[in-house]
């Protein structure tokens, strides 16, 4: 039975971790995958225009995470921020969070997204086992 394209690249990634001591670096990884013959070759784009720009779109999305003001006073501050499922596709893009808020359908999205997040680092994290009873105790509370 043939691997599986994720199996080789997790293989692989395994590799270049055992070989850099435990610690898997992603300029370790490009590295190794310049190389044609590497499994993760075809996982990167290696033409410097179209390289370049998605980059910087990978940077444009670092900015509007970072942008955070106050929304409600006396609260921390959030990001400004938020993309909703219903929007990433089929471009994606970004609302603020206070329109998001004042809207019912558009809140209870985020709502809905924000618990599916926690249940995804509930599972990440589930060998801290007090972690996931205080995580789930905040989604039991959320469900009724």
């Amino acid at each position: 039975m043939a691997r599986s394209v994720s199996a080789v690249m997790r293989a692989e990634l395994l590799r270049l971790q055992e070989r850099e001591q435990g610690l898997l670096k992603l300029a370790t990884i490009v590295k190794s995958a310049r190389s044609k013959k590497s499994p993760l070759h075809d996982w990167f784009e290696w033409r410097d225009g179209p390289a370049a720009e998605k980059y910087r779109l990978i940077q444009a999305a670092m900015l509007v995470r970072v942008v955070v003001e106050v929304v409600i006073d006396e609260q921390p501050p959030v990001r400004t921020f938020v993309s909703l499922l219903s929007d990433r596709i089929p471009s994606g893009g970004y609302r603020h969070v206070k329109v998001v808020l004042e809207d019912a359908r558009q809140r209870a999205e985020l709502l809905a997204m924000a618990l599916s997040e926690l249940r995804i680092f509930q599972r990440k994290y589930k060998v801290l086992s007090a972690l996931v009873r205080a995580i789930e105790q905040v989604i039991e509370g959320h469900e009724e």
